[in-house]
């Protein structure tokens, strides 16, 4: 998944001394937003002062309006701000300001503009790349998103979290394989983050790299002994190899450290269905619909629970929640046709079976009995 970064926000922290306006310049630099407007207001109305003094407390006045979250009253003074004359690199960082205001207004044409002005004027600007590529890619245009970390990454080869952002790129494309590759840069920058290792664990499991996964859970729980998720992914692991008690060990700590997190139970009651344990499964499951009730895989495994113990009409009842939630599953057309069969209602069955095989042709090679 997409990680957004926004990085930016530059906050002139050296106003020149200024007579009778001691406390105005420490406030308009470093106080609270509420006060450093006022101060940097004072100054700005101050005539007297000299015309850099004043537009650099404009410049925080901006900062300190976005901060409080006046955006519109920021994007007014970080456009007087570039009314005035500037060297490009602080006009550079000026467009990024407003571009980060006008994207928490969700401005995203104009957040757009600006952080591609922002790189025009000083293209070593790589936060004005990280942030269009957060842009980018919450407007879906992954190939411009990709483009910008790669220049932001020529800039700062040793920016961890750049390839952490362009690794969930790749991930959120599928292209897991060059997402490993971005997060195992990250790694070895910072071994010490276990979120990362977490990040390419999911990436070897989506490869189908269950070993490889374990592994790097294995590694982000011993960073992070407190992390529910990474718990959940050792448990899956070993869950594949066959080691159902360890596994279920794993998912009950992923569930003690996260008891909202419907994953876990739903991992725990797919490893109790493969025990034969149905009631603690159907528990389980009831419990993930619980905290997701938009949890399909949950559903359409409780039905297959209840399925085989003969509970044709809880089944069929999930079958269909499921199947409300997401009409594509030929999986729940399929089981429900097995549950209308034992119910002796087969134009009911020869119809879900019909719709399960125009969705997965396969299924034609399992008739219902």
């Amino acid at each position: 998944m997409w990680k957004q970064s926004i990085w930016g926000l530059w906050l002139v922290a050296a106003l020149a001394h200024a007579e009778g306006h001691a406390d105005d310049r420490i406030q308009c630099s470093s106080g609270r937003p509420d006060a450093a407007i006022i101060a940097c207001t004072n100054i700005i109305r101050d005539a007297r002062l000299e015309d850099f003094e004043r537009a650099t407390a404009l410049k925080n006045r901006a900062f300190h309006y976005q901060e409080s979250g006046d955006l519109d009253q920021a994007i007014t003074d970080y456009t007087a701000v570039l009314a005035r004359p500037e060297q490009r690199r602080v006009q550079a960082k000026t467009y990024l300001n407003r571009g980060l205001t006008y994207f928490r207004k969700g401005a995203a044409a104009d957040a757009l503009a600006d952080f591609t002005k922002a790189a025009e004027l000083d293209p070593k600007l790589d936060s004005a790349y990280i942030n269009r590529a957060s842009l980018r890619m919450k407007q879906g245009d992954s190939d411009g998103a990709i483009a910008d970390l790669d220049r932001a990454i020529q800039l700062d080869p040793r920016a961890a979290a750049v390839y952490l952002s362009r690794a969930s790129v790749y991930a959120h494309r599928g292209d897991y394989a060059r997402a490993t590759v971005d997060y195992t840069a990250a790694i070895k920058i910072d071994p010490t983050n276990p979120t990362t290792w977490l990040d390419r664990s999911l990436a070897y499991r989506a490869m189908g790299d269950s070993e490889s996964a374990g592994r790097d859970a294995t590694e982000a729980v011993r960073l992070n002994p407190t992390m529910g998720s990474a718990h959940l992914e050792v448990g899956r692991s070993l869950d594949r190899a066959g080691k159902s008690a360890e596994a279920l060990n794993e998912f009950a700590r992923a569930i003690q450290l996260s008891p909202a997190d419907a994953q876990s139970y739903l991992a725990r009651a797919d490893a109790y269905m493969r025990k034969g344990e149905r009631g603690r499964a159907i528990a389980d499951f009831t419990q993930a619909i619980y905290f997701d009730s938009k949890l399909t895989a949950a559903y359409n495994n409780r039905g297959a629970a209840y399925l085989s113990s003969s509970e044709w009409d809880a089944a069929i009842a999930d079958f269909t929640k499921s199947l409300a939630i997401d009409p594509a599953q030929y999986a729940a057309y399929y089981n429900r046709a097995q549950a209308f069969a034992a119910k002796h209602q087969p134009e009911r069955a020869r119809a879900d079976y019909s719709r399960a095989v125009q969705l997965n042709p396969d299924v034609a090679t399992r008739p219902i009995p």
